[in-house]
């Protein structure tokens, strides 16, 4: 018989926030974790500017922030639209104007956090 272990017990919080002015207190721990994934164009600002002036019309925001108690150890940047035959689909923010904006994790948090 194998024993396959236990699925780890996670004090993870994720939260989607769908009112850009929510984020700006996160927008601090957002860049530094970006920063630390070396991830220049997942910082706040870039991402948030493009929101604010670019975004599609009728896309909602749908950010999603994961938290390890008060540590920020994720974020997934994105937005929902519709899509072709009005399929609701999530989609990184500033698609189709740059590259590279994805989810990123903390340091030993990927798994937990993709979960």
């Amino acid at each position: 018989m194998t024993r396959v272990p236990a699925a780890p017990a996670t004090a993870l919080q994720a939260t989607v926030v769908t009112d850009a002015a929510a984020l700006a207190p996160h927008a601090a721990a957002w860049d530094a974790l970006a920063d630390a994934c070396s991830r220049p164009f997942c910082v706040s600002g870039w991402l948030l500017g493009w929101w604010a002036h670019a975004r599609p019309a009728r896309a909602r925001l749908a950010v999603v922030l994961v938290h390890d108690g008060d540590e920020l150890v994720g974020v997934a940047p994105g937005f929902c639209d519709r899509g072709p035959a009005g399929i609701v689909r999530w989609r990184p923010l500033a698609a189709h104007t740059c590259q590279r904006v994805e989810p990123f994790a903390a340091a030993g948090h990927e798994q937990e956090v993709a979960r």
